[in-house]
């Protein structure tokens, strides 16, 4: 019940006009910073001696970007550190990113 109700508070911050004109800038970005969290997590894992498939499989568990992400981006955009493109852009991609974390949660 939580989560969906993070989800849709959080989803009522998304212009969706803005989201449709850049839906594929976004969805590349969100995807890279997936891929890029992957495979720093799981070489930290592999340094520690873990296989491949435990590093693997915790790299992918920790790349979602994270809650406290909306914490500090929301502080950012209140102080006018974060332009309001750069705004919009990265609060699409945390919301994806949990969206996608919460179904892959699911389908365990």
């Amino acid at each position: 019940f939580f989560a969906a109700l993070f989800l849709a508070s959080i989803g009522m911050l998304i212009h969706v006009h803005f989201l449709w004109n850049h839906v594929d800038i976004l969805l590349a970005a969100v995807i890279l910073v997936i891929i890029i969290k992957t495979l720093v997590v799981a070489t930290v894992v592999k340094a520690f001696g873990y296989n491949n498939k435990t590093s693997l499989l915790v790299g992918m568990s920790l790349a979602q970007i994270g809650e406290f992400a909306f914490v500090l981006l929301s502080r950012a955009s209140n102080l006018n550190l974060v332009e309001v493109i750069h705004y919009f852009d990265a609060l699409f991609m945390e919301h994806y990113d949990l969206i996608d974390y919460f179904l892959a949660l699911e389908n365990d």
